[in-house]
């Protein structure tokens, strides 16, 4: 009994915790978010999106992350729209640089993916499980690896 008990207000916590990240970020009803997940900054999401667990989006205070409708994010991806700059030294909120992150319409983002700022991904475009997105690609790319490149084209 205690254990259905703490399991029933595990889930009532996680989905008010999604409401409220929701209410305060504008997100849209139709996306779907499940706990936990970062969500820090300017961050738009198109309808029909939806993100699995432990998924990481930051930006900083002039960038902003913006990702289209009908995507599917798998869980545990990280999108950051800032870092630190190279050879300046590091401090935790200084000596930061900041670029967009735009992400098409219809695009698939496989598990473990790390997209850095900057990257402009077009509509249509898969991205394979544990890939490091380091540069922008075109729509209808299929793409994966380690720095990702193009692996083909999603007709």
């Amino acid at each position: 009994m205690v254990f259905s008990i703490a399991w029933w207000f595990k889930k009532w916590f996680e989905k008010a915790a999604i409401e409220n990240l929701k209410r305060s970020f504008n997100v849209p009803k139709s996306v779907e978010i499940f706990y936990p997940i970062v969500y820090v900054g300017n961050i738009e999401i198109g309808e029909n999106t939806y993100f699995m667990k432990y998924c990481e989006l930051v930006t900083g205070s002039t960038s902003k992350i913006v990702i289209g409708s009908n995507c599917a994010i798998a869980k545990n991806v990280t999108i950051r729209a800032l870092t630190h700059i190279k050879g300046a030294p590091l401090k935790r909120t200084s000596n930061l640089t900041e670029k967009d992150v735009l992400i098409g319409d219809n695009c698939w983002i496989g598990a473990n993916v790390f997209i850095k700022e900057g990257v402009v991904l077009g509509n249509d475009c898969i991205i394979g499980a544990n890939s490091v997105v380091t540069k922008s690609f075109p729509s209808k790319s299929i793409i994966g690896g380690v720095p990702a490149k193009i692996l083909g084209i999603n007709e």
